[in-house]
């Protein structure tokens, strides 16, 4: 009897999830909810990077507790960051 893993595996059907980091299909096989994440990732350099961005505040600490105002917080650091990278100084945005 082929088991349910198998059965998947043949007929392109994904067992896990994808990658929270790099979006690689089937790639979600380590979990980083050990230190209070829940977040699934490929390998450990996609959770070396998934951990900086944690300590960069450029990703939530937990997905699963993640609000609007913290993600629109989030993206306008990622902005200013690629507002850097690219040469030019962004405003300063005055959020409350």
């Amino acid at each position: 009897m082929i088991s349910r893993y198998e059965l998947n595996e043949l007929m392109g059907i994904p067992n896990h999830s994808p990658c929270d980091v790099c979006g690689k299909i089937d790639g979600g096989r380590m979990s980083g909810s050990h230190i209070g994440m829940h977040y699934r990732v490929c390998s450990d350099k996609c959770y070396r990077r998934l951990e900086m961005r944690i300590n960069n505040q450029l990703v939530p600490f937990d997905k699963e507790e993640e609000t609007v105002e913290q993600l629109m917080r989030i993206r306008i650091k990622q902005l200013k960051h690629q507002l850097k990278s690219a040469g030019i100084k962004p405003n300063k945005t005055i959020i409350k």
